[in-house]
């Protein structure tokens, strides 16, 4: 940085300038969470390749950055839910601490960050060892685990050659941590577009599987309950015998009322209603499983069922009473991680879901026949 009243921040990686200052990353950051404001950034600050006294360093980033841009940051204390600091800027910073979450409290965080000069093997064991540390902490982690799986050596080996051999290696890690179920907090990398090693990058595998160790609906199990509605009251809610790992989703079919749920022990998708006095004995659709909440509907004298699979894309299969569930058909056009949506109206039946590409809302109906092309809505 500079001095003076003028002082700004340049931008270093390391020891490396990298043709930006400040500011201009405020504007990309602002940029990204305007265009996608269901996103937040967690932002790391601290003091580089500057020797002004630590009161200029908290003066000049609070005058120029954080009290013109308030409004873009999330800054606090504490850590914040992701529905808090959604389109927002979670500013950490460690030494000199200038605000947000302190990144020197061993209390908040649980950190791997080996990055001058280790030996890529040495680099390696680190981070696959705090990826598995982070893992079997389990689901209530009273800390947030950050691992970085970036280095530097220059010029025996630039952050590239780190990450072109550690980050496929990190990707193992990370396959084996996703199949037993369980996450790691935050991984911060450099080429996350090029897992292989590839110079061209564009891959998505590393950031999907990453995406994938988190679960939306890991903190909402809970019992399943219903209530009855008679007249303009509602009956105090009756436990049900069942846990569930998502809302349910309810529909009325040939005048029977239909709940879906997800199971938390392996995330199937199970189908109950009521017969007499009871509920049915939930059953598992099918092999069907979803990290989301399902949706039902009735449409075309049939029980519509479309969910998000535990792979991200997009699945659908009907219901009668005579022939049982049908198989399974896949939606070929996008992917999601969210739940869908459905309603019948006009004689058509109209599912709504956000999905890649874009990260969009599409749209697509079924007339009794098939589905059209869906189709993304501004």
């Amino acid at each position: 940085m500079g001095s003076g009243s003028n002082s700004s921040f340049a931008v270093h990686h390391g020891d490396y300038y990298l043709d930006l200052m400040f500011g201009n990353v405020l504007n990309i950051c602002a940029s990204f969470l305007a265009a996608y404001p269901s996103e937040t950034i967690l932002m790391r600050v601290s003091q580089t390749k500057s020797e002004v006294p630590t009161d200029v360093f908290k003066e000049t980033s609070e005058r120029h950055y954080l009290g013109g841009w308030r409004s873009l940051f999330h800054i606090n204390s504490g850590f914040p839910t992701l529905g808090e600091v959604r389109g927002k800027v979670v500013l950490m910073s460690g030494w000199p601490h200038i605000g947000g979450l302190s990144l020197s409290s061993t209390s908040l965080f649980d950190t791997e960050d080996l990055w001058d000069k280790p030996a890529i093997s040495v680099k390696k064991t680190c981070v696959s060892n705090h990826l598995t540390g982070a893992a079997n902490a389990g689901a209530s982690k009273s800390k947030m685990f950050m691992t970085y799986s970036n280095a530097n050596h220059v010029p025996t080996n630039t952050p590239w050659n780190y990450s072109k051999q550690v980050n496929p290696h990190a990707l193992d890690t990370l396959r084996r941590i996703k199949a037993e179920g369980k996450t790691v907090g935050v991984l911060a990398m450099d080429y996350i577009d090029r897992p292989h090693g590839s110079t061209s990058g564009g891959s998505t595998e590393l950031t999907r599987t990453v995406i994938g160790l988190n679960p939306l609906t890991a903190a909402r199990t809970g019992t399943l309950e219903y209530a009855v509605r008679t007249g303009s009251t509602w009956s105090a809610p009756v436990p049900l015998p069942w846990q569930s790992a998502s809302a349910p989703a309810l529909a009325s079919y040939q005048n029977k009322l239909y709940a879906l749920f997800v199971r938390p022990s392996d995330k199937a998708v199970m189908w109950t209603r009521p017969e007499g006095q009871n509920w049915k004995t939930p059953e598992r659709i099918g092999g069907d499983a979803s990290n989301v909440a399902p949706a039902v509907a009735a449409a075309h004298d049939k029980l519509f069922c479309v969910i998000t699979g535990t792979d991200d894309n997009m699945y659908w299969r009907t219901f009668t009473e005579s022939t049982g569930w049908s198989g399974i058909t896949q939606f070929p056009q996008y992917r999601s991680k969210l739940p869908a949506a459905l309603a019948f109206r006009d004689n058509q039946l109209w599912m709504t879901s956000v999905g890649t590409p874009g990260d969009r809302l599409y749209t697509t109906f079924h007339n009794g026949t098939q589905w059209s092309n869906p189709g993304w809505t501004t």
